[in-house]
This record gives C-alpha cells, sequence and structure tokens, in this order.
C-alpha cells in the first residue's frame, strides 16, 4: 500500500509560497534547477521599466545609452518660428518674465525664450522648471516700454513641439502658396 502524503503545516505553506515568489524552477542539462527570478518594479521587468520611464538625462548620467530612444523628433526652427539669438534671449526673458501675470501657469518659473513666430505676437517658452513648453502671446503694454505676456497652449514634450512647429510651417506655406 502506498504511503499518504503528509499535509503541509502553514509554516511550511508559507515558506512554500515565499519561495516560489524568491525563485523560478528552470530545466539545465536536463535537470530542473531552481534560480532567482529576475528583479521587476511593479511587475515589469527592470530593463522594460528603465525603457519606458527614464528620462534621457539620467540615461546619458549613467552611461546607459543603448536605452535611449533614438526616434525622438527634433525640434526646427522653420519659417514662420525664428530662433532668438542667443545674445537676445536674456532680454527676452526678463521682459516675459516682468510681464506674466501671477495667475499664468508658467509664473515664476525657470524659462527660456528659445523661438518667435513671424507676423505674429508668439513666444515659443521653455520651462525649465518643470521641462514643459508654452506658446505666450506678448502685447506691447499701454505704456509702450514693457510686454504684457499671457499663455495660450501648454506642450508637454519636444515631440509635441516639433509637430508644432512643422504644422505652422506647413500652414504658413500653403497660406503663402494660395495667396500667390
Amino acid at each position: 500500500m502506498t504511503k499518504q502524503k503528509k499535509k503541509l503545516t502553514l509554516a511550511q505553506k508559507a515558506a512554500k509560497k515565499e519561495r516560489q515568489k524568491k525563485y523560478i524552477t528552470v530545466f539545465m542539462n536536463g535537470k530542473q534547477v531552481r534560480v532567482k527570478r529576475p528583479e521587476t518594479i511593479d511587475g515589469i521587468d527592470v530593463d522594460e521599466f528603465i525603457r519606458r520611464n527614464a528620462d534621457p538625462i539620467w540615461l546619458h548620467q549613467k552611461e546607459m545609452w543603448e536605452y535611449m530612444d533614438q526616434t525622438e523628433e527634433k525640434v526646427e526652427f522653420n519659417w514662420p518660428w525664428t530662433m532668438i539669438p542667443l545674445e537676445l534671449a536674456g532680454e527676452w526673458i526678463e521682459e516675459v518674465k516682468k510681464g506674466l501675470e501671477v495667475n499664468d501657469p508658467i509664473y515664476g518659473k525657470d524659462i527660456f525664450v528659445s523661438g518667435r513666430k513671424d507676423g505674429d505676437t508668439l513666444l515659443l517658452v521653455d520651462n525649465d522648471t518643470d521641462g514643459t513648453y508654452a506658446i505666450v502671446r506678448f502685447t506691447k503694454a499701454i505704456t509702450g516700454l514693457s510686454l504684457k505676456c499671457s499663455t495660450i497652449e501648454i506642450l508637454k514634450t519636444s515631440e509635441e513641439v516639433a509637430i508644432k512647429l512643422k504644422q505652422d510651417h506647413v500652414d504658413a506655406v500653403n497660406n503663402s502658396a494660395n495667396q500667390g
């Protein structure tokens, strides 16, 4: 007669469950072997988690260039947008900071004015505090000595900025073709 299988105690069940969480059974050279499970973050493999969530600056600092996305959209300034010359950027930054109202989303943030739309009163402002971008409309104040500025659109990524600038370029080319 065969032996009856003994039931596991609560402590043995807990130890088995812990072992199953920590190790995985695989076949090596035709034998079953227990090896440690690969590390995960929120149930995702560590490499995949880094690939999904890491910011390019962090990846560069950690020398993990293989994870950097090479397909990232590049921001190109094409007509009607022009890049603000670096020599004038400081003046534009001061004017925009002075012209923003307290309730504006980029008020009090560390900003950099990178571009201006020709024939319009729009500026492209990089928000260095949280890594977003803003399209800001500016008008001369009543005194005529300073600017009055207000944010009209927030762009979360450089890809959104690139798409916006490309679309503005296509629209401007189409408009000039229709007029000429």
